[in-house]
């Protein structure tokens, strides 16, 4: 397969950035809820209040920080793989130079 066909389409940026401010302040309105639930425990069982509503705002952070990459235009240079890039993995499986049992021939 040649580069071309392996790249991924690039959305436009005006749709970038129209996903990233809508998506922003959702995210903004989530994270105040968040925070709230922190602040103001529920008196039957404090301590689920507090563990929900943490993990709550740890995701908020990280969908923040992805509504900041869409709006600023910044790529992704290393972490986890695209989804599209998933199939073209696994032929990278194999030790160079060695061959498994199917591949020898009598």
């Amino acid at each position: 397969m040649t580069d071309e066909s392996r790249s991924e389409k690039e959305v436009p940026r005006w749709v970038q950035v129209s996903v990233g401010l809508v998506l922003c302040s959702f995210t903004l309105l989530c994270g105040f809820a968040s925070v709230g639930l922190l602040l103001d425990a529920n008196v039957k069982n404090p301590i689920l209040a507090n563990v929900v509503g943490f993990f709550l705002l740890v995701g908020c952070l990280w969908v923040l920080e992805k509504c900041f990459r869409l709006l600023t235009g910044r790529k992704n240079r290393g972490g986890l793989m695209t989804p599209t890039a998933l199939p073209y993995r696994r032929n990278y499986g194999r030790i160079s130079g060695l061959r498994q049992s199917n591949d020898l021939k009598p």
